[in-house]
């Protein structure tokens, strides 16, 4: 736990402050021009620098609500904070990193959609709510998971504000890269509940390293398979995005493709890596490999966390 951690007293929240951080989050929202000029604005923030400015404010929260109609669609989803143990040191950090939950959390999502979609996506998900829980699953109870319950267009994600409390290394970034990664699971298309764990894992974590927010353990491995999931499907996507994304005009990418797919196909095939790139998957896994320094072996000691139990 960092040095500059300290449990704050809970303040009162009164309504006007509620209204205040929601209509300055929309506010700031309106006014920002670009997804990753969201994301970046929070990089230069330290939860020792944050402290202050955050227990100006309350750290007593249990719920605040926003319309997100600013995502770049017609009607973005109701982003709706819950905060059960506002006194929880796991929720202290959270609190205090983010400052604005709500407006961290559209920024996110907005972030996220758009790493999937175009205007000229013809598939677009629909979200009528996103429900944020930072609450205790005990210290064995992982990370954070996603469920959706997809006739009622509604998801929620529950983060271990245990596991907040005990992480020791670069909270802000860990906060920051697991929000998104489990934002993908709300935005990302699934053919129909069939698409393998390991594309859906991939797809999550590749955007979260494309977002800026890879781990430090995080390392390109020499040797493994493309069904690993997490970080080493996602650097295997981050190579074919390289690769195969050119001449996809509107589409904007391969990864964008690929969940254009996921959005039509009710069951999904390998086979849609050779629709795409004109080979089966395993001849690209070789040729990714073969580009792969040899010094980039792989080692238990470099292996993924994963985000899920």
């Amino acid at each position: 736990m960092d040095s500059s951690d300290k449990k704050l007293s809970p303040l009162p929240f009164d309504t006007n402050t509620i209204q205040n951080i929601i209509d300055a989050s929309l506010s700031a929202q309106l006014s920002s021009n670009t997804d990753q000029q969201h994301l970046n604005s929070l990089k230069p923030l330290s939860e020792s620098s944050s402290h202050q400015q955050y227990s100006s404010r309350s750290n007593a929260v249990t719920e605040i609500t926003a319309d997100s109609t600013t995502l770049p669609i017609s009607s973005g989803p109701i982003i709706i904070f819950k905060n059960p143990d506002p006194t929880h040191e796991g929720a202290l950090r959270f609190t205090r990193i983010t400052q604005d939950p709500i407006n961290f959390l559209m920024d996110c999502s907005s972030a996220v959609y758009s790493s999937l979609y175009t205007p000229f996506t013809s598939n677009l998900k629909k979200l009528k709510t996103i429900t944020f829980y930072v609450e205790s699953f005990g210290k064995e109870g992982g990370v954070a998971h996603t469920t959706q319950n997809k006739e009622a267009q509604t998801a929620e994600i529950h983060f271990n504000s245990d596991y907040i409390a005990n992480y020791e290394s670069d909270i802000q970034n860990e906060i920051s890269g697991v929000t998104i990664h489990e934002l993908v699971h709300c935005w990302q298309h699934d053919s129909n509940g069939s698409s393998p764990w390991w594309i859906i894992e991939g797809i999550a974590d590749y955007i979260r390293e494309r977002e800026g927010w890879a781990p430090p353990h995080w390392k390109e491995m020499k040797g493994g398979k493309w069904d690993q999931g997490y970080s080493v499907t996602g650097y295997f996507l981050k190579w074919l995005e390289s690769k195969m994304s050119h001449g996809l005009g509107d589409l904007g990418g391969f990864v964008r493709l690929l969940n254009e797919r996921m959005g039509t196909e009710l069951q999904w095939t390998n086979d849609v890596f050779h629709d795409f790139c004109g080979k089966t998957l395993e001849q690209l896994w070789d040729e990714y490999q073969n580009e792969l320094s040899p010094t980039k072996s792989s080692s238990s000691s470099n292996a993924p966390v994963p985000t899920h139990t």
